[in-house]
């Protein structure tokens, strides 16, 4: 049988729209264009793994030999003891980890759909990623011959021109790998497997999501100049 998932490359929903005004103006002679583009697309496909901790072995639970590429067992409590433990970390105690960690899968509708079970491949997502950009194109009085010229300016990301905190993506927090680590495995409470309860250490402060600020995150501009005969 094929084994199917969800693709990295997965994109179900895209929308992108524009619209042009012109205004014409000087005896209607000159005409300047307003054009705006926006284009808005589902939120790439991500994973929750397990990453390395202290203790030998550490990070790759399905033994085979790879660390941090193992999908997490999402428990259906993390404040209960029998489905996931807490080591200390630095001043940071297990029952505030546990708490913590509670609180950022009920932040994460992937994780909540899949308590009690171990992840999907692929089956988180960023939010919805949006982009508007906007051209102005004036023309400029016809020269000999009647040839015609006009100036554009293009800005990209045009909202974070007016705002800094708009026009940014989401990004998953501590990397930009679609395996995002979010628990630190740091051994087990017994040697059998048949009862043994994996520990690890969570960072209280990491979140589902943060801002972009890669070169598409940041409004950019650049003009142009065309001239035709």
């Amino acid at each position: 049988l094929p084994y199917t998932a969800v693709s990295l490359f997965d994109q179900p929903h895209k929308f992108s729209t524009n619209f042009t005004y012109t205004a014409h103006w000087w005896k209607k002679q000159l005409a300047t264009d307003f054009t705006m583009f926006y284009s808005g697309t589902s939120g790439s496909p991500h994973d929750y793994v397990y990453g390395a901790g202290s203790a030998t072995g550490s990070g790759d639970l399905n033994a085979d030999g790879v660390q941090g590429n193992d999908l997490l067992y999402v428990p259906k409590s993390a404040l209960d003891p029998t489905e996931i433990q807490f080591a200390v970390s630095g001043t940071i105690t297990a029952a505030q980890q546990a708490q913590a960690f509670e609180n950022f899968i009920n932040s994460s509708p992937c994780l909540k759909k899949f308590r009690g079970q171990i992840l999907s491949r692929n089956s988180c997502r960023v939010p919805w990623q949006d982009q508007t950009d906007l051209t102005i194109r004036q023309s400029l009085p016809q020269l000999f011959g009647g040839h015609n010229m006009s100036f554009q300016l293009e800005i990209y990301n045009v909202f974070n021109l007016i705002n800094a905190d708009w026009g940014k993506s989401k990004q998953t927090d501590g990397t930009t790998n679609s395996n995002v680590p979010i628990l630190s495995h740091q051994g087990m409470t017994n040697v059998d497997p048949r009862i043994a309860v994996p520990i690890f250490t969570f960072n209280t402060t990491q979140r589902t999501y943060i801002k972009g600020n890669g070169a598409s995150d940041n409004w950019q501009i650049q003009g142009g100049f065309r001239y035709s005969f």
